[in-house]
């Protein structure tokens, strides 16, 4: 009888092991990740407070503009590629020292980021209501959050000390779209004109020369 009460624990602790490992195991979901957005950061350094909101442009291209601290209050830092580069008031300059931290720390968001968004589904450890999504980097371990709605909700690498945490992620596809189609339009017109004005006055010298015939 002992015999037999024992199996029946050791297969009900079995049974719960398994339901255990099952409600924390691998899950997957695909996020929008590879078409423009925005999402508010706030991002912890070092010990130290930011506050930006980061737009999602294009592939690599990505914007990110800060509100605190004062030091960095209406900076954006426009990441492209491999280049960086920082403006405020609409005026371009060197990214100023107290950016290069967070120039580096949302440089890795970045590159994880579009990693991720080039595999489109992606596979995690669900946790409570998020979706934890692990992996390496050249600068070390990161672990990328998504909530219930497979929305961007944080990003941490505890080796830099970096925490960010997710807000108001809103998808803008199509509006990105809208500026590079009207420069092209800009470009295309002036040669236009110029052809215009060239015509009119290689056509003065030809009326000028029929009169001194005459």
């Amino acid at each position: 009888m002992k015999r037999i009460t024992a199996c029946i624990i050791l297969t009900l602790v079995m049974m719960l092991s398994l339901c255990a490992c099952g409600g924390i195991g691998d899950k997957k979901c695909t996020p929008k990740l590879d078409s423009p957005f925005t999402v508010t950061a706030d991002i912890e350094y070092d010990g130290t407070a930011y506050s930006a909101l980061l737009t999602r442009r294009d592939i690599n291209s990505w914007d990110a503009e800060f509100s605190a601290p004062d030091d960095l209050s209406g900076i954006i830092l426009s990441f492209k590629d491999n280049n960086v580069e920082a403006s405020y008031n609409g005026l371009s300059f060197s990214v100023p020292k107290t950016a290069l931290p967070m120039k580096s720390m949302i440089a890795a968001f970045i590159d994880v980021c579009e990693k991720k968004a080039a595999e489109g589904e992606l596979t995690g450890e669900q946790k409570e209501d998020e979706l934890l999504v692990s992996g390496d980097t050249e600068l070390g371990k990161y672990l990328l959050k998504f909530d219930k709605n497979s929305q961007l909700s944080g990003f941490e690498m505890d080796n830099l000390k970096l925490k960010m945490k997710f807000s108001d992620f809103k998808q803008i596809s199509g509006e990105p779209a809208t500026v590079p189609t009207a420069e092209i339009e800009e470009m295309t017109e002036a040669p236009a004109v110029t052809e215009e004005k060239t015509t009119e006055e290689t056509a003065q010298p030809e009326t000028e020369c029929n009169n001194n015939e005459e």
